[in-house]
């Protein structure tokens, strides 16, 4: 009977600190084995802090002589935790099932976290305009070609409608100007060589955005549209009584950069153009980087 029972001590020791948390950056974990072979590509583990209370789930995505690496599921890993293997449920034993997608959870490991499937942030902005405009009047017909750098500030929500695609709605104010250089004084751009434009707008986007893989680090592309409204306007070459509202359309390019379980680093490259006409044809291209945190 002793002898049963100490076994089982020693398989149980084995099984809760096979590894060792040496290191944490953000969702990547480094782990530290007591031996070679301990871990393999794709084991599931469970992270115990001091008082073997579960704080993470994490899976092994590369092992390398006595470390690993692996990359967090669920919950927090810290330095210093320790790891026991992560039991399968029961249907699960019983019956094979195509993998779930990133965003279910079990409850048997007994965390409550899952996927954060909606956030919050801002962005900061800055917009690259490149305009033509025809003007005609009494001395003929001359374009003039305006470009300008400016920025933008807003704030978003996002919200995932599955693990491949996602919504976000976007809101704040952006300056949009550019400036274009006539070769010699006409009566054009209010009888001077130079033609400007400046208008800040309260400005409105929604994002379409389907993941290419459904990872911590996000990266996707997507069709974008915006609908824009003149708070304060000027111009010498344009006429400003004619700019109150416009829209936008384009796409989208981006990626959401894991910085812990509930933050993230979003950036996109987003490319739009005005609708046109006989005399005024528009486009704009918008970088943004900013600060997002799941709930």
């Amino acid at each position: 009977m002793k002898t049963i029972i100490c076994i089982s001590i020693i398989l149980v020791s084995q099984s809760i600190f096979a590894a060792r948390v040496k290191a944490v950056k953000g969702p990547r974990v480094l782990l530290e084995m007591e031996s070679e072979s301990e871990l393999k590509s794709g084991d599931e583990l469970i992270t115990l802090d001091a008082n073997q209370k579960k704080r993470a789930v994490i899976k092994v995505e590369q092992v390398r002589g006595m470390k690993a690496t692996a990359g967090t599921l669920k919950g927090q890993a810290d330095v210093g935790y320790t790891t026991t293997a992560r039991a399968k449920p029961a249907a699960e034993k019983a019956k094979p099932k195509k993998e779930e997608p990133e965003d279910a959870s079990n409850d048997d490991d007994g965390f409550k976290t899952k996927r954060k499937k909606s956030h919050i942030g801002f962005f900061g902005s800055v917009n690259q305009v490149n305009m033509s405009v025809l003007i005609a009047n009494a001395a003929g017909n001359v374009t003039a070609n305006l470009t300008g750098s400016s920025f933008g500030i807003s704030g978003f929500y996002d919200r995932e409608w599955s693990s491949f695609f996602a919504i976000r709605l976007l809101g704040g104010f952006d300056q949009i100007n550019g400036t274009g250089h006539l070769p010699a004084e006409t009566p054009y751009c209010s009888n001077t060589t130079d033609c400007t434009f400046a208008v800040t707008y309260l400005s409105l986007y929604a994002v379409g955005r389907f993941y290419f893989q459904p990872r911590n680090n996000q990266y996707w592309a997507g069709p974008v549209f915006g609908f824009l409204t003149a708070m304060s306007k000027s111009s010498t070459v344009l006429d400003t009584a004619q700019i109150s509202t416009n829209q936008v359309y384009g796409g989208a390019i981006g990626a959401n950069f894991a910085l812990s379980p509930k933050t993230q680093f979003p950036v996109s490259i987003e490319y739009g153009a005005f609708p046109s006409s006989s005399t005024v044809k528009a486009s704009i291209l918008t970088i943004r980087a900013g600060w997002a945190k799941s709930f």
